[in-house]
């Protein structure tokens, strides 16, 4: 019995099996298998039904290498379908920055007609801004300066943007949001970010910081905030993440480059 068929569009995303067993795995949330899943690069096929590359001493458990791979055989349970709308090279990443981004958004509640920030507009930022928009939220950009102002509301369809470098900016942005997609992975003051929203408000992490954040409680006790995070999804709402980007047509934004140029 097999999902696919021989010609389908397929994609594989960040893990390629997990332990099967535990709480987690049974409940759809493969991602946070709490014995540890096998990721699709640089992991080690370490459970039993993982098949070839499995071996009980653990030296000897075979490497997986993901895109590094001439070929690759994985278990039809963590493949999705891609719909056949979208460009392949396009659709790749969202297997990754496509999933970190629409999970949260699904898991925290995002929904049509609520204010959202995204803190970065990088490759995670640009993702949550489609999202966003394709969910008919009001999207507003926060980012340092303004040169990144034209691609976020021209290009991208962003409704707002708010340069956090600019002290007025930032005041008249006060209290202002449900959500915030917070992407930045460099050390930044998360405090300011937090200010910017609403009651019941929830600043949602999935750029990692290297460094310790420091942050009142009384600014979350206050207005009844949330400081909260996320990893990737499951294979079940990867699917629904790719069908989604289907119906609205989203893909990723890419550049395409020949195996020459690399090195």
């Amino acid at each position: 019995m097999t999902k696919f068929k021989v010609g389908d569009p397929v994609g594989v995303g960040c893990y390629v099996d997990t332990c099967r067993e535990c709480s987690n795995c049974k409940a759809g949330k493969g991602s946070y298998c709490r014995k540890g899943m096998v990721m699709t690069y640089n992991s080690k096929m370490k459970y039993p039904h993982c098949g070839v590359g499995y071996n009980e001493d653990a030296s000897k458990q075979e490497v997986t290498y993901g895109g590094y791979s001439k070929d690759i055989v994985v278990d039809m349970d963590y493949v999705c379908k891609i719909p056949k709308n979208l460009p392949l090279d396009a659709a790749a990443p969202l297997m990754c920055a496509g999933i970190t981004i629409f999970s949260p958004m699904k898991y925290y509640g995002v929904k049509k007609g609520d204010k959202l920030a995204v803190a970065g507009l990088g490759g995670l930022g640009s993702m949550a801004v489609k999202f966003g928009v394709a969910m008919g939220c009001h999207v507003t950009v926060l980012s340092r300066g303004t040169k990144k102002k034209e691609e976020a509301m021209s290009r991208l369809g962003a409704h707002d943007y708010v340069d956090v470098t600019n002290p007025e900016d930032v005041a008249a942005h006060q209290s202002c949001y449900n959500h915030m997609i917070n992407t930045i992975a460099v050390p930044h003051d998360i405090a300011m970010y937090f200010s910017l929203l609403d009651i019941d408000g929830q600043l949602i992490m999935v750029g990692v910081n290297p460094k310790p954040m420091e942050i009142s409680t009384f600014s979350y006790i206050a207005q009844r905030k949330s400081l909260c995070g996320s990893f990737i999804g499951g294979v079940k709402e990867c699917q629904e993440m790719l069908d989604f980007c289907g119906k609205n047509k989203i893909t990723c934004d890419v550049e395409v480059i020949k195996p020459d140029y690399i090195n």
